[in-house]
């Protein structure tokens, strides 16, 4: 075989393998997740209020203690969220 052929049958090769991996269909979070491994589940929202004497709105959320164990035993965790108001141009990295 010379070296045209060669590099034809690679480039077809190249080809056939992109339009396969193009054509399939993407796999859902569930079979992206590892054996063992329990679905994520959003966090329960315990409250929801302005935070005291500020602009924030104080926000507590019921997470698992271990993140592992999803099921398991959980913690309520506090954030003070303070919503955005202008949109400002991100900075170029």
């Amino acid at each position: 075989m010379d070296r045209s052929w060669r590099l034809g049958l690679l480039v077809l090769g190249l080809l056939v393998g992109l339009l396969a991996g193009a054509l399939m269909p993407a796999p859902t979070s569930a079979e992206r997740r590892p054996p063992g491994v329990a679905p994520i589940r959003p966090p329960k929202v315990v409250s929801q209020a302005p935070c005291p004497a500020s602009v924030f709105t104080c926000v507590t959320i019921e997470v698992p203690l271990d993140h592992a164990v999803p099921r398991g035993p959980t913690v309520e965790v506090t954030f003070a969220l303070h919503e955005a108001t202008a949109r400002t141009a991100r900075a170029s990295s």
